[in-house]
């Protein structure tokens, strides 16, 4: 997308985060949106139904674009994950990462969940690396339950681990997490221009499912974004 349609996207996410307590809060129209961003009105539907499609707005014939009443909680979240799509000074990737077992046991007895819940064969995992400016922000090691979401769409992955799940119609129910510190020379990629980095283990449920086990590391700089969002 165009800096000026990535600026749309910027601007009906913030009027979605801002108003998403107001009933029926009706967007700007496609006219104003154009002539405001300098855009073709097709490109602003195109923008327009990225939302719809993640079932964020909803358009009325006639009457225009409106948020939804009933937005998953997930769904807002993974907005601000999913602007580090469209800057540029971001970008992720999948990597192949075997399947170690002792990893989930690991996350499950950091968390006090039974091992006896899970069974190790309906599970896929994977690495995903977030960096900003080429230096590594996140690292996670993610487990999720191909019996419960299919096929597994990397590419969906890549932008957002929660809008995959809500393309899957799986929404989370239940989250357990816990968060400390490490030394941070003791993980691979990340910059050693720090003492430590952030560690996560989550496991989260659907339907009283376990759906997805992971670990993640992140830089310390996001220290006070975590302590605001889980504790």
């Amino acid at each position: 997308m165009g800096n000026e349609r990535n600026e749309v996207i910027d601007y009906i996410r913030k009027l979605i985060r801002e108003n998403i307590h107001i009933k029926n809060y009706k967007l700007p129209s496609e006219y104003f949106l154009a002539t405001k961003f300098k855009i073709t009105r097709s490109s602003v539907r195109e923008v327009m139904s990225y939302f719809i499609n993640r079932e964020l707005i909803e358009s009325h014939k006639g009457s225009g674009y409106f948020v939804r009443d009933s937005v998953n909680i997930f769904a807002i979240k993974a907005l601000t994950e999913n602007k580090k799509t469209y800057d540029k000074t971001y970008n992720s990737e999948i990597l192949i990462h075997k399947f170690d077992a002792n990893e989930i046991l690991e996350i499950l007895t950091k968390l006090n969940i039974s091992n006896r819940v899970i069974n190790f064969q309906d599970f896929s995992c994977f690495k995903k690396i977030v960096k900003k400016e080429n230096k590594v922000e996140k690292i996670s090691i993610i487990y999720i339950n191909k019996k419960i979401v299919g096929e597994i769409d990397y590419d969906e992955i890549k932008i957002s681990l929660n809008n995959f799940f809500r393309l899957k119609n799986v929404v989370i129910t239940k989250n357990v997490f816990n968060i400390s510190t490490v030394n941070i020379l003791d993980i691979d990629l990340f910059d050693k221009d720090k003492d430590f980095c952030i560690k996560k283990h989550i496991v989260n449920y659907w339907d009283n499912q376990i759906v997805e086990i992971s670990m993640q590391w992140s830089d310390s700089s996001t220290l006070n974004e975590y302590v605001v969002r889980w504790l």
